[in-house]
């Protein structure tokens, strides 16, 4: 059997003009795709994300309103009120009051998870009110109007609210 010579060539090699890689329109086609993909994937991650945090919030409300309860109850149904000549504004320094009822004991802090809203940004002191002792480590404010001719909770029983 005879075989030509033509068969027993090497296959070309590739030109040297031939570069391997993306072309600028094959690039351009990729950056493309993934931008639309970015626009699509980061509305669901960010809208995910702010379910999440709003569902630890409720949560934290839940456990501070347990909490609250659970003091009035052991007060003869009374809401929580700042002894008078007391310095804190019963606006944030509840917490003193009902944070054992939590399981937290010692002093507040910002360690106090359950009483720090995961959106807390503060807004004219530096940075969150859970993070401040101005504020006691909370972001909850509990309905500390406590003057005279005004509808507020401190000191009042719990069956006064309809």
């Amino acid at each position: 059997m005879r075989t030509s010579m033509n068969s027993m060539k090497p296959a070309p090699k590739p030109s040297r003009h031939h570069a391997r890689g993306f072309s600028l329109p094959e690039l351009l086609v990729v950056l493309a795709t993934l931008a639309v993909l970015a626009a699509v994937v980061l509305p669901v991650v960010v809208t995910a994300r702010g379910k999440s945090r709003q569902e630890q919030c409720v949560n934290n409300l839940r456990q501070v309103t347990g909490a609250v309860l659970m003091y009035a109850r052991d007060h003869k149904d009374t809401l929580p009120l700042l002894r008078p000549g007391t310095q804190k504004n019963t606006w944030w320094h509840y917490k003193e009051l009902v944070r054992s009822y939590n399981g937290l004991i010692g002093v507040s802090s910002p360690r106090d998870k359950v009483f720090a809203c995961p959106n807390d940004r503060g807004y004219d002191e530096a940075g969150p009110f859970c993070q401040n002792s101005k504020f006691d480590f909370g972001s909850y404010v509990f309905n500390g109007v406590n003057l005279p001719g005004m509808l507020g909770s401190p000191g009042a029983r719990i069956g006064e609210f309809n």
